[in-house]
Order: structure tokens, then sequence, then C-alpha cells
């Protein structure tokens, strides 16, 4: 009877994998008039420019946190 269980169990495995094989399929990559909208969005939130000022805003407190806690690491 184990056998048969056995049997059974794998033969669902292997359906539902085969079944479940095109819901796992990856996406067809976007087109250049999907990309487009975003290629705007992007340009006008000049992230860039946004992080580059986050980066030296917190440069300076970044490097005397890692100073005090790594002293044999510093890079003078």
């Amino acid at each position: 009877m184990s056998v048969v269980r056995s049997l059974r169990a794998y033969l669902a495995v292997v359906g539902l994998s085969f079944a479940a094989a095109p819901a796992l399929a990856a996406d067809a990559p976007p087109s250049a008039r999907q990309i487009a909208p975003a290629t705007k969005v992007f340009a006008a939130a000049r992230l860039d420019r946004t992080m580059a000022t986050a980066a030296r805003a917190i440069g300076p407190t970044m490097a005397k946190q890692f100073d005090a806690l790594a002293p044999q690491m510093t890079t003078a």
C-alpha cells in the first residue's frame, strides 16, 4: 500500500510542477515605449543629485562614527 501512496505523491508533485511552470516563467522584457515614462520620472527626480547631497551631508558623521568604533582601521 505504501508503494501506491508513494507513486501517487510522486505523480502529484510532477503534475503540479508542470502546472506551475507557466506561472513561474519570466515576463517579457519591457519595450522602449514602457521604459520611456520611467526614464522621464528618474530624470525629473534627479536621483543622482539627491543621493550625492545626502552622502555629502552624512559622510562626515559616518566617518567620525567609524573612527570611534574601529580606530585601528583609520584611513590616515
